[in-house]
This record gives structure tokens, C-alpha cells and sequence, in this order.
């Protein structure tokens, strides 16, 4: 799924995502390189169980944590951390990457999926590029950026506990004339440009575990992402303890929406982050869809002056693109505000 860059024109906005929830807490952090050498970018992340807040409730989250010298320190009381990596054309990505999740917690192993990037098969993360890191084995992903963009990385070991349970991040490849065009005025400055990385979830609210509550043929019950996609994968099978119902659950969005690992809040003035822009001011908003089932609906409110709010398609995977594109209202025959 492409995740555009995109920045608004006006006065004081609000930014409101899917489903008209407001945005919640930002938790993203940088992941430190601790490479010397030039064009390249070196990192240590690993697979760990944290227990995070969301709504309230003590979540079992499965998170990329960075283990390098001078690494974030990770609050459980901003619900899910994101890991963020920046890095730039040309460099060579070299990431230690070790599975410390127990086989009780993640069976499947885990891995890291660069989405998006062209990369060799040993490399790409994937169950059918590569076998499953297993709980306490380690491995070296290693790679060239080829292309700016912006880009997102998560565990691709089927079917997806550890993806949903939270362990993706945002990789950030600004185009080789960014700086220019930022010292042009031509884009907004760093300073307001902002990561918004949009996911969802489900939970247990009895024990925090990440799961879906369905009702499959022969009871209402708690079950993992991959429980039921088993109850699928046998009931297609012919083999017992199958269920059709649990097909139709398996792809379904969660019903916690996450913006940056927080769910939402709607207590007013307290919601967050508000952007506050004045007038003419330009504030550019890097959106990545880091959900397993979930589209976004991207939606811009004034602070009620009736001033236009504009919005604005400057890039995405590919880098920036070569003539902007107005976001909303009608497009030739289709009304996509």
C-alpha cells in the first residue's frame, strides 16, 4: 500500500484520522546508528515482549526494541514504541537483528521485511525468502538504498501475530535535493515536518493479550491472529477443529485504532498532537499505513474561521513527485473529500 507525503496550507488545523478518531501521543523514536563509516547505517534492533498502556489497559505488545549505545529509553506509558530509521540514498543498511520472544509468546519466529525496497531474497525477510528467526537466533540484514522514498519495515513470518501485536517501524529516505528545496522554501523545514505512523490492534481487556474476540460455530472466544487463521487453513482442509466462521475473521481490521502506537482520545482540549499553523504556514505530514487489514481516511479541520484548508500530494515510495497533486474535493468525476 503507497504511503504519500503530503503537507496542508491555512490556519489552525486539526488532524483527524480514520474512522473521524483524533490522533493520540506521538511514541515514535530514532534508531541510533552506530556505524562510523561513511555511507552507511548500522543498527542493533530486537524482537521483545513490552507491556504498553492502550486504553487504559495493560497491553502485551511485541515491539522492535534498539539495543545500541545510547538507544531511547522506551515508556510502557506511551503505549506502542516505533522504531524510526533515517538514512539516505547510497548508504548501505546493515541491521543485527536477534528474536529474544519466547516460542510460548511467538511460536512463528519473527523477522524483519524491508516493505517496498528492492533488496536480494536473503534480506527481505519474508517466510518465503528466507526461514523464520526463531526464538533466540539472530540475523544480519544487509542492503543498498537505491531510491528516496518512504518506506516501512515489520515481521513477516506468517500470519501475522507479531505484525499486529506491534512490531514494525517507519524507514525515512529523503530525496537528494531535499535540502535545497527546504532551503528554497519550497518544502517545509524539519521542524514542521511530522511521522504519523497509522495502525491498529486488538486486545484481551481480561489479560492484555493481543487477539480478536470472534464468535466462530461453536463459541465466542478470544483468539490470536494465527489461531484463527488455523481454524480457516482446516476447516478449507477438511481437517478437524476447522471453522468457516473464523475465514471471514481473519482478515478484518482491528478495532483499536493506533496513530504513532497510541489509540486515540477524544477529551477535548487534551487530544493530541493538534498541529497549530498559521495562516500560509505549510506543515508537511509523512503518513505510513503500518495496519495489516485497515485503510485510512486522512481528514483536515479548521479552527473554524472558514478558511480553506488545502491539501496537498508531493510524493510517497517513490520519492517526491514531479507535479503536486491537490488531495480531496472532486477528482475528474469522483467526489474524494
Amino acid at each position: 500500500m503507497k504511503t504519500p507525503i503530503l503537507y496542508l496550507t491555512r490556519a489552525l488545523a486539526l488532524i483527524v484520522m480514520s474512522i473521524f478518531a483524533p490522533l493520540a501521543h506521538a511514541t515514535l523514536y530514532d534508531v541510533v546508528n552506530v556505524s562510523a563509516l561513511p555511507n552507511t547505517f548500522e543498527c542493533s534492533l530486537v524482537a521483545t515482549q513490552m507491556d504498553v498502556t492502550i486504553n487504559g489497559t495493560n497491553v502485551h505488545a511485541m515491539i522492535y526494541k534498539d539495543m545500541s549505545p545510547g538507544a531511547a529509553v522506551l515508556s510502557p506509558a506511551g503505549g506502542i514504541p516505533i522504531a524510526r530509521i533515517n538514512a539516505n540514498v547510497g548508504d548501505r543498511i546493515i541491521c543485527h537483528f536477534t528474536n529474544n520472544l519466547s516460542a510460548g509468546i511467538n511460536p512463528e519466529g519473527a523477522s524483519v521485511h524491508w516493505h517496498g525496497l528492492e533488496l536480494d531474497n536473503d534480506s527481505d525477510g519474508t517466510g518465503v525468502t528466507q526461514d523464520s528467526v526463531l526464538p533466540g537466533q539472530n540475523y544480519v540484514y544487509q542492503f543498498n538504498i537505491f531510491r528516496p522514498g518512504l518506506y516501512w519495515f515489520h515481521s513477516h513470518m506468517m500470519p501475522g501475530n507479531a505484525t499486529f501485536a506491534g512490531m514494525y517501524g517507519a524507514l525515512i529516505i529523503p530525496n537528494t535535493n531535499e535540502t535545497a528545496l527546504v532551503s528554497a522554501g519550497t518544502l517545509p523545514n524539519p521542524t514542521n515536518t511530522y511521522t504519523l505512523v497509522m495502525s491498529d490492534i486488538d486486545f484481551n481487556p481480561t489479560n492484555g493479550v493481543v487477539s480478536r474476540q470472534i464468535k466462530t460455530s461453536i463459541q465466542t472466544n478470544w483468539f490470536t491472529i494465527n489461531d484463527i487463521v488455523m481454524k480457516c487453513h482446516l476447516f478449507e482442509t477438511g481437517q478437524p477443529g476447522g471453522d468457516n466462521a473464523a475465514c471471514s475473521w481473519a482478515a478484518r481490521p482491528g478495532k483499536t485504532v493506533l496513530v504513532n502506537g497510541q489509540a486515540p482520545t477524544t477529551n477535548s482540549p487534551t487530544q493530541t498532537p493538534i498541529y497549530n499553523v498559521l495562516a500560509g504556514q505549510r506543515v508537511r505530514l509523512q503518513l505510513l499505513n503500518d495496519a495489516i487489514a485497515r485503510d485510512f481516511r486522512l481528514r483536515l479541520l479548521n479552527n473554524g474561521s472558514g478558511a480553506t484548508t488545502n491539501l496537498y500530494r508531493i510524493g510517497g515510495q517513490g520519492g517526491l513527485i514531479n507535479n503536486v497533486r491537490v488531495e480531496g474535493g472532486i477528482q475528474g468525476s469522483w467526489d474524494t473529500a
